[in-house]
């Protein structure tokens, strides 16, 4: 169940860096924005995959 939720997570975190904008071109043109938008990305996923384990576990 690790690696199934560690692909999720890696999945997750690529589709929300897709869907904000969220490149290398901005890591290199301002890196304190892209460090506070791949915070919120990964406490969202991690939110995510909490609740997704919580459900599982309790289904």
């Amino acid at each position: 169940m690790d690696k199934q939720m560690n692909e999720r997570y890696d999945l997750f975190i690529e589709q929300y860096k897709e869907k904000e904008g969220i490149t290398e071109r901005l890591k290199a043109k301002d890196q304190i924005r892209w460090a506070e938008k791949m915070n919120t990305i990964q406490n969202r996923v991690e939110e995510i995959i909490c609740d997704r384990m919580i459900c599982h576990f309790f289904s």
